[in-house]
């Protein structure tokens, strides 16, 4: 099995944490939004996004929604419980009423020992702006003209095309109880599939991806959900500075928690 195959297997499992999110646009259409990624605490499940995905005049997210595989827009507003914004922490967290179909859940309970992973480091997945499908017209937001977009590959998993995920490596430079912050040189880089650019793609729309870890002794032929392990959410990118800022695990657990106490 070659070296490139097994990077995709591990990248198609990476992806399932993560989805692009979509917003009515007020015509009939949608245009992308941002990335949320998907965790469970004990029996709940959850997503996760950035809240400055929310316009200012907005108040709740009956706007945002994730389309299902046969092209319906699930609404994010009919399948919570209850959610919360956390202005000050640009996260909001959605309580689901279910699992989503074909997504993959981090355990945010599951705590590793340090030896476990590479501790210097963490990888950083999610859908950038400029690989996504900006912008769909209210003629073609129909489910068939949506469902076009789903893909149906050899292995039985499905690929979406109107948005492609980006998975990148950081530099861990710090880490508190709330935040986590790495650095990431966004030029001279080579991407998997189409190889070197001088300058990557902007990471507008990555943020609300998840920071994660991968087990020191995955098995990059057939990797296990559990050898992927939720560090935080990635919130923004300073092309300048060359950092990325997110939320660390320990505050995304801690916030749960208080919403589910509240």
């Amino acid at each position: 099995m070659s070296e490139n195959y097994k990077a995709r297997k591990f990248s198609r499992v990476a992806q399932r944490f993560v989805c692009p999110i979509y917003k009515k646009d007020g015509l009939g259409g949608f245009y992308f939004s941002s990335t949320i990624t998907f965790v469970k605490y004990k029996s709940e499940f959850f997503c996760i996004f950035a809240a400055h995905a929310l316009d200012k005049s907005e108040i709740g997210i009956e706007n945002f929604g994730v389309f299902a595989i046969d092209g319906s827009f699930i609404s994010l507003a009919e399948i919570t419980h209850t959610y919360k914004i956390y202005t000050e922490y640009d996260i909001v967290i959605c309580n689901t009423i279910y699992k989503i179909e074909d997504k993959n859940y981090f355990d945010i309970e599951d705590i590793r020992p340090s030896k476990s992973f590479k501790e210097n480091g963490f990888a950083w997945i999610g859908f950038p702006q400029a690989k996504a499908v900006k912008n769909i017209h209210k003629t073609k937001s129909t489910k068939p003209h949506i469902a076009q977009y789903v893909t149906h590959l050899s292995d039985g998993t499905l690929k979406w095309e109107n948005a492609k995920f980006l998975l990148l490596g950081s530099e861990l430079y710090s880490k508190t109880s709330t935040d986590l912050i790495g650095k990431h040189d966004n030029e001279n880089v080579t991407y998997e599939h189409e190889g070197y650019k001088h300058k990557g793609y902007s990471l507008r729309g990555m943020s609300g991806g998840a920071f994660f870890h991968v087990d020191r002794e995955i098995n990059f032929e057939s990797p296990e959900i559990d050898s992927y392990f939720f560090a935080g959410i990635g919130l923004e990118y300073n092309d300048r500075d060359k950092v990325i800022k997110g939320r660390s695990r320990s505050l995304i657990l801690n916030l749960i928690i208080d919403f589910l106490g509240s």
